[in-house]
This record gives C-alpha cells, structure tokens and sequence, in this order.
C-alpha cells in the first residue's frame, strides 16, 4: 500500500531533512557507538572541509568501511566531486587513471577538522553527474556507469513507495554502499524516513547483529536469504536467528529460490523481491508488501516504464535510467535507443502487471540443429531437484556440434541424479548431455548472479 514520502531533490536537502526531522535518534549503530541523524550531518561537513582540497572533478573512491564511506561520499558530493565506486579489489581503469584517489586514511584526518558551514556546500544541479557506479556483469567486463542525484533519489523514493520504511525501523546492513542496492536501501532511504542501521564489523558478524539489533528488515543478496533459512531451520526458535522482530527482506540481484521464499513466508516474514541492474539506478520492479507472488519481481514502479521488445528483452524508460556510460558515447548510444534502456534481460508480464524475469539474451544456448536454450529456465527445474544445491546449464563444442553440460552442487551421485535430470533435459530437447558434480559452490559476483564463462 501507498504511504506519504517525502519527495527531495538533492543530497544536500535530504541531509538537511535528516538532521532537522530525526536529530538526536540514532541513524547507524555498532557494538561499540551510536551516530545520531545530527552527528552525521556534522560529520559530512566535518569531512567536506577536506573534500574542498581535493581538486574539482571525478574522484576514485574505494573506501571498505561503511560508516567513512557514507560520510566521504556525502562530503565529496557536496563540495564538487564525482566519485567513482571501485569494486574491491579492481584496478582503476585506464580512462580514470590520473584522477585523485581518496583513501580512508584522507577521510580519518578530515573528521579531525572543523565542520564546514552549510552555506559552502552546494549540491551540483540534480541531472549533473555525481556517480560513477560498476555494473555488476555476470560475464562481461564491468563498465562505469554515470548516474545523478535525480536518478538515484528518484529511484530510492519510487520504491520507499512500495515497499514501506517507518520512523524507527531498524535494520542489519548487508551488502556495502558500492552497490548500489546497498546504497539505496540501506543510506538514502534510511536517511529519507529516520531508519536506525546497524552497521556489522564484518559480514561474519551478521548473524551476531540479528540477534543483537533485531532488525525488522533485511536486504540482502539471494544467497544471505538461503543461509538466512537454513539457521531458521537449525535453530531452536526462528527468534533466536532473527532477533524475533523481523517482518520483511528485500532481495535483488538474482531469482529469490521458491522453496526460500516458502520457508520464510512460514515464519512470518515476507519475502519481496525487487529487479533491477545498475543503468536503472538501480530498481525497475518490486513486489508489494501486499502482493507477494512468488516467482516474480514484482510490478514496474510507478513512473517508470517498461515494455518488452518482439523478442522478450525488457526496455526501461524514465528518470531512473543512466546518463551513460563513463567516456563510452559508443557503448552509451547502443544501450540506449529511442528513449530506452535495452537491458538485455529476456521478461513476460503476467495477468496482474508483475514481471517474471526469462534470463538473458547474452546466455542463451544456441546448437547448431537449431535449439535454442535459456540456461536460466532449465536450472530452475533443476535446482527444484531435491539434493540439488543449485546448477548452471552450459554449452561444449566440439569441432563437429555442440554437447550440453550440466553442472550440479550436490552431495548425491550420479546414479541419484540421472533419471531425474534427464527428464528434465529430454523435455527441453537437450539430450544427451554431459553432466558435471562438483562439492563447491558455482563462483558468483556479490550480488549472487552466476558467472557464466
């Protein structure tokens, strides 16, 4: 259901609102100390009096620290910069080597200054870049995709309008600020609604915050939702894991696994589920808090639009989506055509407006007799298998046709698993096929979607 949000149009405002309507409740919590919606506000300024020695213009920032990193982000934003979110552990890419690099060491020695006054910081126009965010590819190299406060504030206040955040609320941080999932959910919307946020001193220490803070909300990747439920099910009493005052998690990055989705839903706790990818800054689709379908990513948001091409892709349109890509006008005018993001996801909307995400284009299967496969939708079958931890379909070639191949996460044998499997292959006229059994999990990027080779 719809509920009032404050619509805000640049960082600077939405600060300003933080400090002035939630002041002295506290914005991020640790074992250790508390940051008021007010302390944070003085540390921005505090760290923006150093950003202003920190030359005008695009900024590499790979900061791991959560709280220094929501800080110099703000700070840095506010005095002129551009900030460009590494991925950990990613060299700088050749079209942004020479540009400044702020470290946490800087951002240390600027918190030791005095607070800048707020008549200094000017928030750049809306439309202008402040954003350089990597997409999170499944094989591709990541690109630098440039993005404005109008896009991110407005795709933050599209969802706070489907999925609720209240005065109070409290949740465990997961995923970190250099996504942008982590960023939206976890920083701007907080900051919009006087959300509380625990911040962990590792993901090791997540499941310590859940009983220590007991959030009653969660975002968190696919794969933290799985090992969320499997606890639930080793513990004596779900409270025990989750504190006992979760209600929701929003999940995003890659398909939410049904029997997940029902585990949760039995105790209590509504599984959403948002799509979306990093040139749409990022959500296109959420599920409501009131129309959980599982399986779906739930309706477009509102003022956002989306159609699907002759061949299923799913085009994007509106305020959310990217300006471009970082000094790539080549790459930037062949994803963006007549006004719309193609996002080379394969989709269908079904009878209630929810979308169902296919797959990818880039990943479909194509034989030489013709067949044509989306892996995605035959490891959904396969992963239903019981044993199965969860798979990925591929292709060998050879120099005369090409073999499917199935690799499986499993402890079972190949005698457990073949009849089974090859039902399922013989309906998608992929047999025979080659089938692959490995104990480790299949390596994924941080937002659980399989890296396909």
């Amino acid at each position: 259901m719809a509920y009032p949000v404050h619509r805000i149009r640049d960082f600077k405002e939405l600060l300003l609102h933080a400090a002035s309507s939630f002041g002295e409740e506290p914005l991020f919590c640790t074992d250790r100390e508390e940051i008021s919606f007010a302390d944070f506000w003085e540390l921005v300024r505090r760290a923006a009096a150093g950003g202003t020695r920190v030359p005008k213009g695009v900024v590499i920032y790979s900061i791991e620290q959560q709280k220094l990193f929501a800080i110099g982000y703000f700070a840095l934003i506010l005095t002129g910069h551009t900030l460009c979110l590494l991925p950990d552990g990613h060299p700088i890419p050749d079209t942004m080597v020479g540009y400044p690099v702020v470290t946490e060491e800087d951002l240390e020695q600027w918190l030791m200054l005095e607070p800048a006054d707020p008549s200094m910081l000017q928030a750049p126009e809306p439309n202008a870049p402040c954003t350089v965010a990597f997409s999170s590819g499944t094989s591709a190299v990541p690109k630098g995709v440039v993005l404005s406060q109008k896009n991110l504030l407005t795709d933050t206040q599209l969802g706070m309008m489907r999925h609720r955040y209240w005065l109070g609320e409290r949740l465990v941080h997961m995923l970190p600020y250099r996504h942008l999932f982590g960023l939206l959910t976890d920083l701007l919307a907080p900051l919009h609604a006087g959300v509380s946020v625990f911040l962990p001193a590792s993901p090791l220490h997540f499941f310590h915050g859940l009983r220590s803070f007991r959030p009653h909300s969660l975002h968190i990747p696919p794969s933290v939702a799985d090992a969320l439920c499997a606890a639930i099910s080793a513990a004596p009493t779900p409270e025990s894991v989750t504190g006992g005052s979760l209600e929701k998690l929003m999940c995003a990055g890659a398909p939410l696994k049904e029997e997940t989705a029902r585990t949760l839903l039995q105790h209590g706790i509504l599984p959403c589920a948002a799509y979306g990818l990093t040139e749409c800054s990022p959500c296109v689709s959420l599920t409501g808090e009131e129309d959980i379908r599982i399986g779906s990513a739930g309706p477009p948001l509102d003022h956002v639009s989306v159609k699907l091409a002759e061949d299923g892709e799913i085009l994007v349109g509106g305020d959310t989506v990217m300006l471009g890509y970082f000094q790539d006008e080549a790459a930037t005018r062949d994803r963006i055509r007549e006004g719309y993001l193609h996002t080379g996801d394969l989709g269908r909307f079904d009878e209630c407006g929810h979308l169902w995400i296919v797959g990818r284009k880039s990943s479909m299967l194509v034989f030489s007799n013709g067949r044509k496969c989306i892996p995605e939708n035959v490891e959904s079958r396969i992963n239903a298998v019981e044993g199965i931890e969860e798979s990925v379909v591929s292709q060998y070639k050879t120099e005369i046709h090409e073999i499917p191949v199935v690799t499986v996460v499993t402890p079972l044998s190949s005698e457990q698993l073949r009849p089974h499997i090859d039902e399922i292959m013989r309906e998608r006229d992929l047999y025979p096929y080659q089938l692959i059994i490995r104990a480790q999990p299949i390596p994924k990027n941080a937002m659980g979607k399989v890296k396909r080779t």
